[in-house]
């Protein structure tokens, strides 16, 4: 069968391509679009549709109720009036073209369908009139949904078979009644009421009654309704269409009890419409971001995020619209009404209603702050672990390295003392000897400070709160031999803050950098070494400063490593400095070298402070 050709008038490029999508998912056709009153008048002229669907409001000098009377005019073509403005005045307008239907915005697919076929029927039995009862009686008959057509007294004048199906009752069972006989008293009102619309306007939707089986059993029924008139517009009845809604209101039913359990729910939920906007929320999301639920619906939901996780939001819900399967959990940032940040898991689906069609979106939202800090806390381990593994891989690499040198000069030189010896070569094995008790020292202190060093952090001694000042003294105390025969001037800061630390290993600290100070002074005729602090804002920066040889910037980062020398003709091992940033580190603070080469040296670091 051809499908039924809708000419679709709308000067919204975005909402006409809705509708046409709308009108194809239910088989029509509706390849064309017109965008003004004349271009619909152009166009049914054109193509000459089944039926004209004409927004009320056009933008151009032709409004939708003027393109209508220029169609019926000229056309036996029925109009259906989409509008989003249902006052009586624009509807009086509007009813004087003769339009076969109305369509108020915001409307659902079911309305559309609705309205369309009863326009349609309509005006195919307005024509069949004309012609033959025979030649639409077979499509009244055959008809999915019931029909009855009822005059304006409320009885009962024609129906089709369908009605043994709904209500039981064979046609001429029927006919002839009044509708007070399959309508629930209750409903008799109401009924009456839309009967008055009828005639007045034209049409009824979704009227929803209950209404009675032949057996007594009561079903929920949704009546659309329409005016049937003659060629001179006086109304002759109304013709009904009535579907059995009673398992869509069971379904409602369960809903309701399920919405208990949904607000009973410890995970936040919402739902929103097709346009995004929130219809609902259970009290769970309403505690965990905050907000009172009056305040949260009609929100789109990317008002409660972060702003960099809404075209994630969008993207996802377009997704899941698009493919129908359920999201899988992603992670968001919600934002509560006091501003906080609520890491959240979330996760999408859609709610189909009673035809399969998408109605709504469901999002269910879990707060996981406490997993996200346990994961940020194993992350953390992680990265502190692999860090401690590259850090013992380079400590073994370097202490390797520098135990083979003396062990090689042992080597080599206890070959040369058994040569030495053979041949009697008495003051070559003193010289030997010497070599090998050289190198046998430089080991022995090699592996003392590679001990020392990995005892650091593990044995330590109680934290205690001491004056800065105090372990500045000591460590002088223990250096005045070599800042003495050094010549070195020694200046020392006042008022210093007091820290919390090993008071043993901060001396250790202040001790190793005096004496690098004193061992790198190079040939300064007045070397000075000054220990003071800084504080910039919350930070209080400690620092150990001469005016010797100074430090490249290329070397500041590598004078931390184990055994690393700037000179390496200069005296110690060079464990000093990694021994020192070992000890800070493990006080919570940070070391770093402030120094350009020929310009003096300044060591910086900082340590936890009262």
């Amino acid at each position: 069968m051809t499908p039924k050709k809708i000419l679709v008038v709308e000067d919204e490029a975005v909402v006409a391509t809705d509708i046409q999508n709308m009108l194809k998912d239910l088989g029509y056709d509706a390849s064309v679009i017109a965008l003004s009153g004349e271009d619909a008048i152009a166009k049914t002229e054109e193509i000459q549709p089944d039926l004209v669907l004409m927004d009320i409001v056009l933008k151009g000098a032709m409004n939708g109720i003027g393109a209508a009377e220029q169609i019926r005019a000229h056309f036996d073509i029925p109009v259906v009036f989409l509008t989003a403005y249902a006052d009586e005045e624009t509807l009086q307008r509007a009813k004087l073209t003769q339009p076969y239907g109305y369509i108020i915005k915001p409307f659902e697919e079911r309305d559309l369908h609705t309205t369309i076929a009863i326009a349609l029927y309509k005006h195919e039995m307005e024509q069949k009139l004309h012609e033959s009862e025979e030649k639409y009686r077979s499509i009244f008959e055959t008809a999915a949904n019931l029909i009855v057509s009822v005059d304006n007294e409320g009885i009962i004048v024609d129906c089709n078979p369908r009605i043994q199906q709904v209500l039981g009752y064979a046609p001429d069972e029927i006919i002839g009644q009044s509708t007070t006989n399959i309508i629930h008293p209750e409903y008799l009102a109401k009924a009456q009421e839309c009967l008055k619309e009828i005639v007045t306007l034209g049409f009824s939707y979704n009227k929803e009654y209950k209404m009675v089986r032949k057996d007594g059993t009561l079903i929920d029924v949704s009546i659309n309704s329409g005016a049937l008139k003659d060629e001179k517009g006086k109304f002759i009845r109304t013709i009904c269409l009535i579907d059995d809604i009673s398992e869509r209101k069971q379904a409602e039913k369960r809903i309701s009890r399920l919405s208990s359990v949904v607000e009973a729910m410890i995970d936040g939920v919402a739902i929103t419409d097709l346009d995004g906007r929130i219809t609902y929320v259970n009290n769970a999301l309403v505690q965990l971001l905050g907000y009172e639920r009056k305040d949260m619906i009609g929100k789109i939901p990317a008002e409660l995020m972060t702003e960099k996780d809404r075209p994630k939001f969008a993207a996802e819900a377009k997704k899941v619209l698009l493919e129908k399967p359920p999201s899988k959990s992603s992670e968001y940032t919600g934002k509560g009404k006091n501003g906080q940040e609520i890491p959240l898991s979330v996760n999408l689906s859609i709610l189909d209603d009673f035809e399969g069609k998408p109605r709504e979106i469901i999002a269910v939202c879990r707060d996981i702050t406490t997993s996200k800090k346990a994961e940020e806390e194993r992350e953390r381990l992680l990265n502190e672990l692999e860090a401690k593994n590259r850090e013992l891989e380079h400590f073994t690499y370097t202490v390797s390295h520098d135990l083979r040198s003396p062990l090689v000069t042992i080597q080599g030189f206890t070959t040369m003392l058994r040569d030495d010896l053979k041949q009697n070569e008495g003051g070559k094995v003193e010289s030997d000897l010497d070599y090998i008790e050289n190198a046998a020292t430089k080991m022995d202190r090699l592996l003392k400070n590679t001990l020392h060093l990995s005892r650091i952090g593990r044995a330590a001694n109680p934290p205690e709160e001491v004056p800065f000042g105090e372990l500045v003294q000591e460590a002088l105390e223990q250096t005045v031999e070599q800042t003495k025969s050094s010549g070195v001037e020694v200046s020392v800061a006042e008022d210093f803050p007091t820290v919390h630390v090993d008071r043993m290993r901060i001396v250790e600290v202040l001790v190793n950098l005096i004496v690098n100070s004193i061992n790198y002074r190079g040939e300064q005729p007045h070397p000075k070494i000054e220990i003071g602090y800084r504080v910039g804002g919350e930070e209080t920066v400690f620092f150990v400063k001469d005016n010797g040889i100074g430090i490249d910037k290329s070397e500041h980062e590598k004078v931390f490593d184990l055994f690393y020398r700037v000179s390496k003709s200069g005296e110690g091992t060079g464990a000093g400095l990694a021994i020192v940033k070992r000890i800070i580190e493990v006080h919570g603070g940070l070391i770093w070298i402030e120094s350009e080469k020929g310009k003096g040296c300044t060591v910086c670091f900082t340590l936890p402070v009262v």
